[in-house]
């Protein structure tokens, strides 16, 4: 998150004399830097078998592999790389002091530096001219975008729905691979919740995903749960998605709603910024959006990178509810299935449905009634010229004296001061 905020200030910045510089470096793994010849004849030279030698040349010369487990197939795995940014000021002089670094991490560590596949992404504000030379000092590529870091988009541009693509399209290739019909509907569930619903998870604590993506993703999970997987769309669908991810317990499937879900996992990020001032990211977003306030208080700021409008849009979560007038309400339902876990967990009395929103509504109403009296106090009470306690006159006590009335319960308080205001006596 952090870098990405960072290549997003770079990608808007077109002032100031001196521009900023983010080198993605490649870090080879060992069999980049092997001759696939030279390790064949070797392995063949110590007398390993010609099928074994077979086996292990696919694996290191292909970028994936599948594993034989127990008889059943696993995989494709597909191979990752080691990628990291660097940042610094675009200037010769950081660029050998970056060069000296790079070399001595490689003597350090035994790891070696692709430069053929590292980049350098420059903010707007630095001239052709300075590119061209820190590209050649550092001897990598210069680049206009920075692609994906860590398997997530670092630069988000205009059409987030083109920029989330990717997601959609692997959960088609996966559901596509699989016949629905050949399996029963406990495969078609496990393969759902275990697969379909881990591929986008990652990119859900980051990024709050467009609708219509999460809509067209929920459309597929609903098609191949039907049985009609290859005809997406063509077939018939016997219940809505939101049906379908009520929990079990509720005569549901128990599937996430992938919005709501979305939302959960931002959520999180934003209890992060909350609670852990002192961490990176933190200090990052409370120095760029809210370095006056805390992050409740906090506005979307001007020009916002998108995962701050992410994680910002999460923000009613940990307000306790829903924006504006839902508040109250989400805060009561909340209560009242808490309540409903602990009746669960520590009496083993199992509560309906109708129970808890009862509960929740009547809380609701309590507190509401509540308020109204308390603000109608107010207005007496700015409305009175004198509410005040005053001193009896000179040898004489005051008794003053309140009552309240719940449940058909009546509870009645009296106090008693002398001329000088000093207690005396009370009553319950």
């Amino acid at each position: 998150m952090a870098a990405i905020e960072v290549i997003h200030h770079m990608k808007d910045k077109t002032k100031g004399k001196v521009g900023d510089i983010a080198l993605k470096l490649d870090i080879s793994k060992a069999y980049d830097r092997i001759d696939w010849i030279y390790l064949r004849e070797i392995l063949s030279t110590m007398g390993f078998s010609q099928k074994w030698v077979k086996w292990i040349m696919l694996c290191v010369e292909t970028v994936y592999y599948s594993v034989n487990l127990n008889g059943n197939k696993v995989g494709p795995i597909i191979t990752g790389r080691d990628d990291c940014f660097l940042f610094f000021k675009a200037a010769h002089k950081e660029a050998i002091e970056i060069k000296n670094i790079l070399v001595t991490y490689e003597e350090a560590s035994g790891q070696s530096i692709n430069l053929q596949k590292s980049e350098l992404f420059c903010s707007r504000n630095v001239s052709t001219e300075i590119k061209d030379m820190l590209a050649d000092t550092l001897g990598v590529r210069q680049v206009l975008g920075t692609a994906n870091y860590l398997g997530v988009p670092s630069m988000i541009g205009r059409s987030r729905k083109g920029t989330f693509k990717y997601i959609k399209d692997r959960v088609w290739k996966k559901l596509n691979s699989w016949s629905s019909r050949s399996l029963s509907q406990a495969g078609r569930e496990t393969l759902i919740k275990s697969v379909i619903q881990a591929i986008p998870s990652y990119i859900m604590s980051i990024f709050l995903l467009p609708p219509s993506l999460s809509d067209e993703l929920e459309i597929m999970m609903n098609s191949f749960w039907w049985g009609h997987n290859r005809n997406i769309g063509k077939g018939l669908n016997w219940l809505s998605w939101d049906k379908l991810s009520i929990s079990k317990r509720n005569k549901g499937m128990g599937f996430r709603n992938l919005s709501a879900f979305n939302y959960a996992m931002l959520g999180k990020q934003a209890w992060n910024i909350m609670t852990n001032p002192d961490n990176l990211v933190t200090k990052l977003f409370k120095a760029r959006y809210f370095p006056n306030c805390d992050f409740l208080d906090s506005g979307i700021g001007h020009n916002p990178s998108y995962v701050w409008r992410s994680v910002w849009s999460s923000k009613f979560l940990i307000r306790g509810g829903l924006p504006t007038k839902r508040n109250n309400t989400f805060s009561t339902v909340l209560w009242s299935l808490w309540k409903c876990r602990n009746n669960l967990i520590w009496n083993q009395l199992e509560e309906s449905t109708d129970n808890i929103c009862n509960r929740a509504m009547n809380l609701l109403f309590g507190w509401r009634n509540a308020q109204t009296t308390k603000n109608s106090f107010k207005s007496q009470s700015n409305s009175s010229a004198d509410l005040s306690w005053s001193k009896p006159v000179l040898g004489r006590l005051k008794c003053n004296i309140d009552a309240s009335f719940s449940n058909n319960k009546v509870g009645i308080d009296a106090c008693i001061r002398d001329d000088k205001g000093s207690f005396i006596a009370a009553r319950t």
